[in-house]
Protein backbone atom coordinates (compact mmCIF):
# COMPACT_ATOMS: atom_id res chain seq x y z
CA UNK A 1 0.00 0.00 0.00
CA UNK A 2 1.41 3.87 -0.75
CA UNK A 3 0.29 6.38 1.77
CA UNK A 4 -0.28 9.54 0.09
CA UNK A 5 -1.00 12.62 2.23
CA UNK A 6 -3.62 15.45 1.02
CA UNK A 7 -3.76 18.56 2.12
CA UNK A 8 -5.35 18.32 5.33
CA UNK A 9 -3.64 15.34 6.25
CA UNK A 10 -6.00 12.79 5.32
CA UNK A 11 -3.29 9.39 5.29
CA UNK A 12 -4.30 6.88 2.12
CA UNK A 13 -4.25 3.14 2.06
CA UNK A 14 -3.90 1.51 -1.71
CA UNK A 15 -4.55 -1.70 -1.99
CA UNK A 16 -4.61 -4.43 -4.42
CA UNK A 17 -8.19 -5.27 -5.83
CA UNK A 18 -7.63 -8.65 -6.18
CA UNK A 19 -8.16 -8.46 -2.34
CA UNK A 20 -10.37 -6.08 -1.80
CA UNK A 21 -12.47 -8.40 -3.96
CA UNK A 22 -11.62 -11.83 -2.62
CA UNK A 23 -13.93 -14.23 -1.79
CA UNK A 24 -13.05 -15.17 2.12
CA UNK A 25 -13.70 -18.04 4.31
CA UNK A 26 -15.16 -15.97 7.51
CA UNK A 27 -16.48 -12.90 8.38
CA UNK A 28 -14.38 -9.74 9.68
CA UNK A 29 -13.99 -7.81 12.98
CA UNK A 30 -13.04 -3.55 12.26
CA UNK A 31 -10.07 -4.50 14.09
CA UNK A 32 -9.63 -7.92 12.10
CA UNK A 33 -9.50 -5.65 8.67
CA UNK A 34 -7.70 -3.02 9.84
CA UNK A 35 -4.78 -5.37 11.22
CA UNK A 36 -4.77 -6.74 7.32
CA UNK A 37 -3.84 -3.35 6.29
CA UNK A 38 -1.50 -2.09 8.33
CA UNK A 39 0.17 -5.61 7.73
CA UNK A 40 -0.32 -5.21 4.13
CA UNK A 41 1.66 -1.99 4.37
CA UNK A 42 4.47 -3.42 5.74
CA UNK A 43 4.84 -5.64 2.67
CA UNK A 44 4.17 -3.16 0.09
CA UNK A 45 6.47 -0.48 1.81
CA UNK A 46 9.42 -3.40 1.74
CA UNK A 47 8.54 -4.24 -1.84
CA UNK A 48 8.82 -0.50 -3.48
CA UNK A 49 11.99 -0.62 -1.20
CA UNK A 50 10.48 2.13 0.60
CA UNK A 51 11.57 0.80 4.18
CA UNK A 52 12.70 -2.58 5.54
CA UNK A 53 12.88 -1.74 9.11
CA UNK A 54 9.76 -3.83 9.72
CA UNK A 55 10.79 -7.09 7.80
CA UNK A 56 12.80 -9.63 9.61
CA UNK A 57 12.86 -12.41 6.98
CA UNK A 58 12.28 -13.28 3.60
CA UNK A 59 12.69 -15.97 1.45
CA UNK A 60 10.73 -18.06 -1.70
CA UNK A 61 8.44 -19.85 1.20
CA UNK A 62 7.52 -17.26 3.56
CA UNK A 63 8.19 -13.34 4.37
CA UNK A 64 8.51 -12.32 8.57
CA UNK A 65 7.73 -8.71 9.84
CA UNK A 66 7.02 -6.86 12.77
CA UNK A 67 3.88 -5.08 12.78
CA UNK A 68 5.10 -1.98 15.06
CA UNK A 69 1.86 -1.64 17.59
CA UNK A 70 2.98 1.42 19.03
CA UNK A 71 1.99 3.33 15.53
CA UNK A 72 -1.35 1.39 15.46
CA UNK A 73 -4.64 3.59 15.76
CA UNK A 74 -5.45 3.21 19.36
CA UNK A 75 -9.07 4.84 18.93
CA UNK A 76 -9.91 1.19 17.77
CA UNK A 77 -8.60 -0.74 21.11
CA UNK A 78 -10.15 -0.45 24.50
CA UNK A 79 -8.66 1.43 26.97
CA UNK A 80 -5.87 -0.12 28.61
CA UNK A 81 -6.78 -3.50 27.00
CA UNK A 82 -4.83 -3.39 23.68
CA UNK A 83 -2.85 -6.78 24.35
CA UNK A 84 -6.35 -8.39 25.07
CA UNK A 85 -7.81 -6.66 22.04
CA UNK A 86 -4.58 -7.97 19.80
CA UNK A 87 -4.65 -11.08 21.14
CA UNK A 88 -8.62 -11.50 19.72
CA UNK A 89 -8.34 -9.72 16.84
CA UNK A 90 -4.85 -11.89 16.08
CA UNK A 91 -6.90 -15.04 16.81
CA UNK A 92 -9.27 -14.37 14.37
CA UNK A 93 -6.55 -13.62 11.75
CA UNK A 94 -4.83 -16.78 12.15
CA UNK A 95 -7.89 -18.36 11.40
CA UNK A 96 -8.65 -16.23 8.03
CA UNK A 97 -8.49 -18.01 4.64
CA UNK A 98 -8.82 -17.25 1.18
CA UNK A 99 -11.29 -20.36 -0.23
CA UNK A 100 -10.86 -20.92 -3.88
CA UNK A 101 -13.73 -23.58 -5.08
CA UNK A 102 -14.82 -24.37 -9.05
CA UNK A 103 -17.85 -26.78 -10.07
CA UNK A 104 -16.50 -28.48 -13.06
CA UNK A 105 -18.65 -29.70 -16.12
CA UNK A 106 -18.65 -33.17 -14.98
CA UNK A 107 -20.00 -32.41 -11.09
CA UNK A 108 -16.10 -32.88 -9.62
CA UNK A 109 -15.86 -29.99 -6.85
CA UNK A 110 -12.24 -28.52 -7.04
CA UNK A 111 -10.91 -26.69 -4.32
CA UNK A 112 -7.83 -24.79 -2.50
CA UNK A 113 -8.04 -23.24 1.22
CA UNK A 114 -5.10 -21.12 1.71
CA UNK A 115 -4.72 -19.81 5.37
CA UNK A 116 -3.65 -16.11 5.42
CA UNK A 117 -1.53 -15.95 8.62
CA UNK A 118 -0.54 -19.29 9.93
CA UNK A 119 1.71 -17.44 12.44
CA UNK A 120 0.70 -14.32 14.31
CA UNK A 121 2.02 -13.57 17.52
CA UNK A 122 2.68 -10.66 20.36
CA UNK A 123 5.10 -11.13 23.56
CA UNK A 124 5.35 -7.45 25.32
CA UNK A 125 7.83 -9.30 27.72
CA UNK A 126 10.23 -9.03 24.99
CA UNK A 127 9.37 -6.63 22.57
CA UNK A 128 6.16 -4.69 23.43
CA UNK A 129 6.14 -2.37 20.44
CA UNK A 130 5.93 -4.77 17.38
CA UNK A 131 3.83 -8.02 16.93
CA UNK A 132 5.00 -10.46 14.76
CA UNK A 133 3.56 -11.97 11.46
CA UNK A 134 4.77 -15.00 9.01
CA UNK A 135 2.83 -14.74 6.14
CA UNK A 136 3.50 -17.74 3.13
CA UNK A 137 4.79 -17.15 -0.63
CA UNK A 138 0.84 -18.29 -1.72
CA UNK A 139 -0.58 -15.10 -0.11
CA UNK A 140 2.37 -12.10 -0.38
CA UNK A 141 2.89 -13.15 -4.02
CA UNK A 142 -1.00 -12.12 -4.10
CA UNK A 143 -0.71 -9.28 -2.19
CA UNK A 144 1.65 -7.04 -3.91
CA UNK A 145 1.29 -7.31 -7.35
CA UNK A 146 -1.30 -3.95 -7.52
CA UNK A 147 -1.95 -3.12 -11.42
CA UNK A 148 -5.41 -2.51 -10.24
CA UNK A 149 -5.66 -1.72 -6.76
CA UNK A 150 -8.58 0.84 -4.66
CA UNK A 151 -7.34 3.95 -1.81
CA UNK A 152 -8.94 4.20 1.13
CA UNK A 153 -9.24 6.50 3.70
CA UNK A 154 -7.31 5.30 6.93
CA UNK A 155 -9.12 8.08 8.86
CA UNK A 156 -12.65 6.51 7.71
CA UNK A 157 -11.59 2.85 8.69
CA UNK A 158 -11.14 4.05 12.24
CA UNK A 159 -14.89 5.76 12.20
CA UNK A 160 -16.87 3.38 10.43
CA UNK A 161 -19.13 0.86 13.15
CA UNK A 162 -17.97 -2.45 11.58
CA UNK A 163 -15.61 -4.56 10.26
CA UNK A 164 -18.67 -5.77 7.22
CA UNK A 165 -18.69 -1.44 6.86
CA UNK A 166 -14.70 -1.81 6.14
CA UNK A 167 -15.14 -4.52 4.01
CA UNK A 168 -18.17 -3.03 1.73
CA UNK A 169 -16.23 0.17 1.68
CA UNK A 170 -13.10 -1.55 0.03
CA UNK A 171 -16.25 -3.09 -2.38
CA UNK A 172 -17.20 0.22 -3.56
CA UNK A 173 -14.10 1.69 -4.01
CA UNK A 174 -12.93 -1.42 -6.26
CA UNK A 175 -15.92 -0.21 -8.12
CA UNK A 176 -15.48 3.51 -7.92
CA UNK A 177 -14.22 4.29 -11.23
CA UNK A 178 -17.22 2.29 -12.87
CA UNK A 179 -19.68 4.58 -11.18
CA UNK A 180 -21.79 1.95 -12.13
CA UNK A 181 -22.19 -1.70 -11.16
CA UNK A 182 -24.06 -4.90 -10.60
CA UNK A 183 -23.51 -7.95 -8.51
CA UNK A 184 -25.29 -10.79 -7.53
CA UNK A 185 -26.82 -10.99 -3.90
CA UNK A 186 -24.82 -14.36 -2.92
CA UNK A 187 -21.81 -13.32 -4.38
CA UNK A 188 -21.56 -10.36 -2.07
CA UNK A 189 -22.10 -12.64 0.97
CA UNK A 190 -18.90 -14.26 -0.12
CA UNK A 191 -17.06 -11.66 -0.38
CA UNK A 192 -18.29 -10.36 3.07
CA UNK A 193 -17.38 -14.06 3.83
CA UNK A 194 -20.97 -14.97 5.08
CA UNK A 195 -21.64 -17.37 2.10
CA UNK A 196 -19.20 -19.97 4.13
CA UNK A 197 -20.62 -19.18 7.52
CA UNK A 198 -24.35 -19.76 5.92
CA UNK A 199 -24.72 -15.83 7.37
CA UNK A 200 -27.98 -13.41 6.29
CA UNK A 201 -28.75 -15.85 3.83
CA UNK A 202 -32.21 -13.91 3.29
CA UNK A 203 -31.88 -10.50 1.65
CA UNK A 204 -34.65 -8.92 3.77
CA UNK A 205 -32.08 -9.81 7.08
CA UNK A 206 -28.66 -9.07 4.81
CA UNK A 207 -30.11 -5.03 3.95
CA UNK A 208 -31.13 -4.69 7.02
CA UNK A 209 -28.57 -5.73 9.80
CA UNK A 210 -25.41 -5.36 7.09
CA UNK A 211 -26.16 -2.94 3.84
CA UNK A 212 -28.30 -0.58 4.97
CA UNK A 213 -26.16 0.45 8.44
CA UNK A 214 -23.28 0.07 6.41
CA UNK A 215 -24.40 2.36 3.49
CA UNK A 216 -25.58 5.23 5.94
CA UNK A 217 -22.25 4.97 7.73
CA UNK A 218 -20.16 5.53 4.63
CA UNK A 219 -22.60 8.06 3.72
CA UNK A 220 -22.20 9.91 6.70
CA UNK A 221 -18.68 10.58 5.55
CA UNK A 222 -19.29 11.34 1.79
CA UNK A 223 -17.49 14.62 1.71
CA UNK A 224 -14.03 13.01 2.58
CA UNK A 225 -14.67 9.79 -0.01
CA UNK A 226 -17.84 8.77 -1.64
CA UNK A 227 -21.32 7.95 -1.96
CA UNK A 228 -23.34 5.01 -2.30
CA UNK A 229 -26.54 4.21 -3.69
CA UNK A 230 -28.03 0.99 -4.30
CA UNK A 231 -31.48 -0.94 -5.75
CA UNK A 232 -32.60 -4.82 -5.58
CA UNK A 233 -35.82 -5.05 -7.68
CA UNK A 234 -37.83 -7.95 -6.47
CA UNK A 235 -37.47 -11.20 -7.78
CA UNK A 236 -34.04 -10.96 -9.54
CA UNK A 237 -30.91 -11.54 -7.34
CA UNK A 238 -28.74 -8.61 -8.26
CA UNK A 239 -28.14 -5.61 -6.71
CA UNK A 240 -27.43 -2.37 -8.47
CA UNK A 241 -25.04 0.22 -7.01
CA UNK A 242 -24.08 3.52 -7.99
CA UNK A 243 -20.84 5.36 -6.37
CA UNK A 244 -20.64 8.89 -6.42
CA UNK A 245 -16.91 10.44 -5.50
CA UNK A 246 -17.27 13.52 -3.25
CA UNK A 247 -13.40 13.85 -3.49
CA UNK A 248 -11.13 13.35 -6.12
CA UNK A 249 -7.62 11.42 -4.86
CA UNK A 250 -4.18 12.47 -6.08
CA UNK A 251 -3.28 8.95 -7.87
CA UNK A 252 -0.46 10.06 -8.99
CA UNK A 253 2.01 9.28 -6.10
CA UNK A 254 0.82 5.80 -6.19
CA UNK A 255 3.84 3.92 -7.53
CA UNK A 256 2.10 0.47 -9.41
CA UNK A 257 4.16 -2.76 -8.55
CA UNK A 258 4.25 -6.02 -10.22
CA UNK A 259 6.37 -9.24 -9.24
CA UNK A 260 8.62 -8.13 -12.25
CA UNK A 261 10.50 -5.51 -10.00
CA UNK A 262 12.63 -8.31 -8.22
CA UNK A 263 13.61 -8.31 -4.90
CA UNK A 264 15.73 -11.32 -5.01
CA UNK A 265 19.02 -8.86 -4.14
CA UNK A 266 17.48 -7.81 -1.34
CA UNK A 267 20.00 -9.13 1.92
CA UNK A 268 16.64 -10.95 3.07
CA UNK A 269 16.33 -13.20 0.87
CA UNK A 270 17.37 -16.45 0.75
CA UNK A 271 16.08 -19.71 -1.37
CA UNK A 272 14.64 -22.28 0.33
Amino acid sequence: MEIVKLKDERELRAVNREFSLGEYGESWTKLERYLFIEIYNVIKDFYISRSDENIKGFSSESILLNLPVNKLDKTLFKKSQLSRDLMNASEGLSKKQIVLKTLKDDGQWGFRFISMFPDIGYDPSTDKNNMIVKIPSSIYEQMVPIESYCQLDLKLLSVFGSGNTIRLYEIFKSYAFKKLFSIDFNELRKLLGFFNEGSYQEWKHFNAKVLKPAVKDINSHKQYDIEVFYEKRRGLDKISFTIKTHRAQDLSKIQVLNLNESIAGSRYFCES
